[in-house]
């Protein structure tokens, strides 16, 4: 199934069934455990920005800011190769990225959802590192770029397991401090400015990291 990206698509997984999903989700995990999410913005554009242990990722940090807030969220493109799997991604607010050069619609569309005052969720990593402390020197500036033309703030957070991170496992999710647009090292937006800036997420998000491993680490 083909995205179309010159239109915001409703989540309708969040927006219409999101209540019953709400009380499905804690039953999957043993346990899931959710701090600090009344970090989570009222309102207003923000990037949430989080490591990446497992393709399920997305689930824990939607069913934290529901019903609170609708988050919208970047997901590799081949994901959505299968149309069903497409389709579900899309009514669950997932939209297709490809690295590099094919970044550049998602971005565009990413854009335009922080424009209209919604949130974006992104994993700067790029890719999963199952069982791993964040990768800070591979991450991708795109949540720089993000945050940069949108003047959005960000949202750091973190996910931990001791097991996979799938479902059956104990999932710990801790929500760091916003950081607001200007606090973030962007300068003017060039590329050492967008590593600086990205560098600076991504420690904030190791730090979140490493006190949940300390905390629930086995």
């Amino acid at each position: 199934m083909k995205f179309d990206y010159t239109k915001i698509h409703e989540p309708t997984l969040q927006t219409k069934t999101g209540w019953f999903f709400h009380k499905i989700i804690p039953r999957l995990y043993k346990p899931l455990i959710v701090i600090d999410k009344e970090n989570i913005p009222d309102e207003g554009a923000f990037i949430v920005a989080c490591n990446h242990l497992n393709a399920l990722d997305p689930v824990p940090i939607l069913y934290s800011a529901y019903p609170k807030r609708i988050i919208h969220y970047m997901a590799k493109s081949e994901l959505f190769s299968n149309p069903l799997a497409g389709m579900i991604l899309r009514k669950g607010g997932a939209f297709p990225v490809q690295r590099g050069i094919g970044a550049r619609p998602a971005l565009d569309y990413a854009l335009r959802v922080l424009r209209e005052g919604h949130a974006v969720g992104i994993f700067p990593e790029g890719t999963r590192y199952p069982g791993c402390a964040p990768r800070c020197d591979d991450a991708c500036t795109g949540v720089a770029k993000l945050a940069y033309t949108s003047a959005s703030p960000v949202l750091p957070c973190a996910v931990y397991s001791p097991n996979r991170a799938a479902f059956g496992d104990t999932v710990i999710l801790r929500f760091g401090k916003l950081i607001e647009n200007s606090a973030l090292k962007l300068g003017t937006g060039g590329s050492h400015d967008r590593k600086a800036a990205t560098a600076q997420i991504m420690e904030e998000i190791s730090k979140i990291w490493h006190r949940l491993k300390q905390e629930y680490g086995e």
